[in-house]
């Protein structure tokens, strides 16, 4: 696989990876979870991996649909899935400002809302990795590529996540 779609499964890896801290910091005690741990972590996720990442992936899937119109309709289911995922996103970082106290009702429906995403996401990159990376690939040439490019700017590395320890 190329370095694009390389450094697009590497988001996806660091996306999953963040999802999994939040479930696990939410399966501790709940006086013991670190609120400001997961509220850096969903503005980090949001600021390298949700919006510029599918913004990305939108513009690929829009391309290769131009070029096989019989995807259009996984295309679209995508795209749904990308709005789905920016607002589990923000309901995340909704549910964190202000910190939830420990046992309250925000902070049971911060692990909903971790469990939802982290499902959510699973399923999207799986159909992502496995179905339409291939197929783009097979279909987009250079031109398409110094669109994407254009549009999106080149790929950056994402917001240091090291705090998180992933």
């Amino acid at each position: 696989m190329s370095q694009r779609f390389a450094e697009l499964q590497a988001d996806h890896r660091r996306a999953l990876r963040v999802l999994e801290l939040f479930v696990q910091e939410l399966e501790e005690p709940a006086e013991r979870v670190d609120f400001g741990l997961l509220a850096a972590a969903a503005a980090a996720m949001a600021a390298s991996i949700d919006r510029p990442h599918c913004q990305h992936e939108d513009l690929i899937f829009e391309l290769v649909t131009a070029r096989d119109p019989s995807l259009a309709k996984l295309r679209e289911e995508m795209r749904r899935s990308h709005h789905q995922l920016d607002a589990l996103g923000a309901g995340l970082r909704h549910v964190l400002n202000p910190a939830p106290g420990a046992g309250s009702l925000a902070g049971r429906r911060l692990a909903t809302l971790s469990r939802q995403y982290s499902r959510a996401l699973r399923d999207h990159v799986d159909i992502e990795e496995e179905v339409l990376f291939p197929l783009a690939e097979g279909l987009l040439d250079e031109h398409d590529w110094l669109l994407v490019d254009r549009r999106c700017g080149r790929r950056r590395s994402p917001v240091p996540l090291q705090r998180l320890a992933i």
